[in-house]
C-alpha cells in the first residue's frame, strides 16, 4: 500500500511506480536500476520501502540521499502517530497531508515537480 506519493507532471509514474513498488526486492537494502534514461531507485527499511523514479543524469547517491531524507521524515512522523495508529491501522495515503511540504523541501521549486504522484512508501 501507498502511505504517500509526489510525482511530476507525468500521469503515468504513478502506474509504474506501483508495479515497480509490488516487485521489491527485499532481501536488498538499496537496489537501482536504469533504464531509458531513468532510474528506478529503492532504499529498503522492511517493513517500508521508499521509491523514487529520477531522470538518469541524476547521480545515484544523489538519489539515495534524496530517499534517505524521505525516510529520515517519515521516522519522525510515523514514531509521532505510533500512539495513534499502529503499522496495521495504516491506510492509503494515510500520510499525504504531512509529506506535501516535506516533498516540496526536498525537491525544491522545480517546476517538474509540483503535485502529487509517484510512489515512496509501502507498508
Amino acid at each position: 500500500m501507498v502511505l504517500t506519493e509526489f510525482n511530476s507532471r507525468d500521469k503515468s509514474l504513478s502506474s509504474i511506480a506501483a508495479k515497480c513498488l509490488e516487485k521489491t526486492m527485499w532481501l536488498h537494502s538499496t537496489f537501482t536500476h536504469s533504464v531509458r534514461a531513468q532510474t528506478y531507485t529503492f532504499l529498503i527499511d522492511d517493513p517500508f520501502a521508499y521509491f523514487a523514479i529520477f531522470d538518469q543524469s541524476m547521480e545515484n547517491l544523489e538519489g539515495l540521499a534524496f530517499l534517505k531524507s524521505v525516510k529520515e521524515a517519515f521516522d519522525v512522523i510515523f514514531n509521532g502517530y505510533l500512539g495513534k495508529k499502529k503499522l496495521e491501522r495504516l491506510t492509503s495515503h494515510c500520510f499525504q497531508g504531512e509529506f506535501n511540504p516535506v516533498f516540496h523541501q526536498l525537491a525544491g521549486p522545480g517546476p517538474e515537480m509540483d503535485s502529487p504522484g509517484s510512489a515512496f512508501g509501502e507498508d
